[in-house]
């Protein structure tokens, strides 16, 4: 059976500066279960997320990116 990641789009809702999402989103991709994460072309307030449901969830992701002084929400994909 073949193991399949999930994929979520987090919204952060503040205005972020370029140089500021790439460590948040560096910063997210180190998480335990996280596989992949990358910016948006169109808008840096998205971050999209691949990662592995048996390790990790959305929550704990939106919770960490939050307590790194971003307010960020799940977006529907």
């Amino acid at each position: 059976m073949s193991h399949q990641n999930t994929n979520i789009l987090v919204y952060v809702k503040q205005p972020v500066r370029q140089g500021q999402v790439r460590k948040l989103s560096l910063a997210v991709r180190g998480l335990r279960g996280v596989v992949n994460t990358e910016v948006s072309k169109w808008t840096r307030s998205f971050l999209s997320v691949s990662y592995d449901p048996d390790t990790t969830d959305s929550k704990h992701i939106i919770e960490y990116v939050n307590s790194h002084g971003y307010s960020a929400v799940l977006e529907g994909m």
